[in-house]
Formats: structure tokens, C-alpha cells, sequence
């Protein structure tokens, strides 16, 4: 398969709350599974409609202040019974709050590699 993307992917999660954007019924929860510079990958108990507009309050751990984005639906899929992967662009986002979400999510990938090479060493 051929990987199109132009940023690195950082598997991350992070606790989120969605709705379509404009709506006026609360947000629902759901997990972003990953994040690069463009876009986020969601986990969500039902699927989102391809070019539909979603706003996102995401929760940072350790930080008070909620990131506030909207992302466009570029593809959503079944994962598992009752759970849909969806992939989003991100539209708006303020850089600041961009630059937080990378931040914390390349320390979160920097923090499980170093796991990951102390255990090749305990095995090798």
C-alpha cells in the first residue's frame, strides 16, 4: 500500500469530544488514536460521513485549557463491532494549540521508544 502522507503519524491517545460542526446538541466522546502536522485519527461508536465538518474540544493530560479544532471527515471505516476509525484533516486549529498536541505527542512516541530499545537490550 502505498503511504501518501507528507508528516509523521504519532500513535497517541488522547481523550475528545465532538460534534458536527454548528450543532447545538452536546459533544460526544471519543479517542484520538494518532496525530500528525494535518490530521488526527478518531475512534468513535458510530461512523462520520465523508466531507462533513466536526469541531473537537481535546483534552492534553497534565494541561487545564482544552484544544479547540475542527476537522473534516476524509474516511471513516469498521474496526470493530461497535467501534469506527475515522480520518480527519484538520481545518482550523490555532497554531499554538497544534504545536501543544505535537509536543505532546512526539514526547509520548519519544518516551515509548526509549521503552521499547531498553527492552531489545533486557532480551538480546
Amino acid at each position: 500500500m502505498d503511504d501518501r502522507r507528507r508528516f509523521i503519524r504519532f500513535e497517541v491517545m488522547l481523550k475528545a469530544f465532538y460534534n458536527m460542526r454548528g450543532s447545538f446538541y452536546s459533544k460526544k466522546p471519543c479517542v484520538i488514536k494518532d496525530v500528525s502536522r494535518e490530521g488526527i485519527r478518531i475512534s468513535t461508536e458510530e461512523p462520520l460521513k465523508k466531507g462533513q465538518s466536526f469541531e473537537f474540544d481535546i483534552e492534553i493530560p497534565g494541561e487545564e485549557t482544552k484544544v479547540i479544532a475542527i476537522g473534516e471527515t476524509l474516511w471513516s471505516r469498521q474496526f470493530q463491532r461497535e467501534t469506527y476509525h475515522s480520518g480527519l484533516a484538520m481545518r482550523t486549529i490555532r497554531r499554538p494549540d497544534r504545536n501543544r498536541i505535537l509536543e505532546y505527542a512526539s514526547d509520548e512516541w519519544i518516551n515509548s521508544q526509549r521503552g521499547r530499545s531498553s527492552i531489545l537490550r533486557k532480551t538480546a
